[in-house]
């Protein structure tokens, strides 16, 4: 499920709020996040769909499978944050939420990292212009199918390093 780290992390923290014994929780990686909602966004209600197979209808059945029967696409598992109200309520650690520019729930995405924002949360955005959802797996095995993805794949895994290098009080280089 892509809100799984969302979920994951924000259950942890909750559950272990100013617990930091060995195991603990420096922050969370949410990788083009499946982020939807009942009333389509601007990038998921665009006449020209980028991607073939990521437009609102197709992501709509593929979202279902994940959702207890009846439930919508308001459900907190694909829109995890409610409101302001519950962001607030959260606890969650520093948070990296990459976005892609043609990715169809890009601005989904980018309205979870403002709610999250207005609620104090430490938010950080990679975003990978001219790509569309989860493109680091989307080009196939073993290697990217080209030099601009393989090059858009090294700025997200460096943003990554960069992220969990300051979770733990060093640079991290690639």
């Amino acid at each position: 499920m892509y809100n799984l780290v969302h979920h994951v992390a924000a259950g942890f923290n909750s559950a272990a709020r100013g617990y930091r014994g060995p195991v603990w929780l420096a922050g969370a990686i949410l990788l083009n996040p499946g982020f939807s909602r009942c009333t389509p966004s601007r990038s998921e209600s665009a006449e020209v769909q980028v991607d073939p197979y990521m437009y609102y209808k197709m992501v709509g059945r593929f979202l279902a499978l994940a959702l207890p029967k009846g439930a919508t696409r308001d459900h907190p598992y694909i829109w995890p944050v409610g409101d302001d109200a519950v962001a607030a309520a959260l606890a969650v650690p520093p948070l990296l939420i990459s976005v892609a520019t043609l990715d169809t729930m890009r601005h989904r995405q980018v309205k979870y990292c403002n709610v999250m924002r207005r609620a104090g949360k430490d938010v950080e955005v990679a975003l990978s212009p001219g790509v569309g959802h989860m493109f680091c797996l989307n080009q196939g095995a073993p290697g990217p199918a080209d030099e601009d993805t393989a090059a858009h794949i090294a700025e997200l895994v460096e943003a990554i390093a960069c992220f969990v290098g300051r979770r733990h009080g060093y640079v991290a280089r690639m």
